[in-house]
């Protein structure tokens, strides 16, 4: 089984690296990718880019990373498209992770998204 996750700030590397750990738990052939930090790395998961210089606020912080962001957006897509994951879990990070999110769609990968506290909704295939 493959999964891929996306976050993009520490709160929600929190969450990847506590889901990726207890997944390789329960299943310890599982392969997770994505985009992550130190957390989801060190539960096992390979990170296709780290989410540092990717979170911030503000207008010009925006447009400032845009280009990154893009480039990790097409590098993520890029990936699903070669790994096949057979889900897409997204953190948080919501501005990048609800596009990414709908791309995975288009490729037939089914996705859930956890924004704040408590919210959870899965996507339809």
């Amino acid at each position: 089984m493959r999964v891929m996750i996306s976050c993009g700030e520490p709160s929600g590397d929190l969450y990847a690296g506590a889901l990726a750990a207890e997944l390789h738990a329960r299943v310890p052939s599982i392969e997770i990718v994505g985009l992550g930090g130190p957390r989801l790395q060190a539960a096992g998961a390979t990170l296709s880019g780290h989410f540092t210089g990717l979170t911030v606020t503000g207008l010009t912080e925006v447009v400032a990373v845009l280009p990154r962001s893009w480039r990790m957006y097409r590098r993520l897509v890029r990936d699903a498209r070669s790994r096949r994951p057979d889900v897409f879990v997204a953190i948080d990070f919501s501005g990048f992770n609800f596009r990414l999110m709908a791309a995975l769609r288009r490729l037939g990968i089914p996705g859930a998204r956890k924004c704040g506290r408590g919210d959870r909704t899965a996507s339809r295939r």
